[in-house]
């Protein structure tokens, strides 16, 4: 995430609209859209009222938020169950949640399937092509 794109979040953050932004820290609303679509940047003075209507100006520049703004990014509620879980859980279903949840972004074609019965767990990724060896056909017995 950018610059462009933290701006945005910081006005969405403090529920504004870009032409309440461009009014209150002395730009155009046309000065807004392009700041936020990355075909420009604001200057010092802009994003010292920025700074003045409360949006966290060290996070717009650094993606780091600020102390004072920690608190307003707010926790999903899905964040925080998954948060009171993973707290209450033992290190091996911690090691096998961050498994479980770095093998989902994992890109499809690289993702393991099981062909065949049984249950099995597999933690991580394997890359390459894998092809199942095909089960004898049903036709090809001998006749005695």
């Amino acid at each position: 995430m950018g610059i462009s794109e933290r701006l945005q979040d910081e006005r969405k953050r403090l529920g504004l609209t870009q032409e309440a932004v461009a009014e209150k820290v002395g730009a155009t609303k046309r000065s807004v859209i392009n700041w936020e679509g990355g075909a420009s940047l604001p200057g010092a003075e802009a994003l010292s009222r920025y700074a003045a209507i409360d949006a966290d100006v060290g996070y717009i520049l650094t993606g780091l938020p600020s102390d004072r703004s920690k608190g307003a990014r707010a926790q999903s509620p899905e964040e925080t169950v998954l948060l009171e879980y993973f707290r209450a859980a033992s290190p091996t279903v911690r090691r096998a949640a961050i498994g479980a949840l770095l093998g989902a972004a994992t890109p499809a074609s690289q993702v393991m399937q099981n062909h065949g019965g049984g249950s099995h767990t597999m933690i991580g990724s394997i890359s390459g092509t894998y092809n199942p060896p095909s089960a004898p056909s049903k036709t090809s017995r001998r006749k005695s």
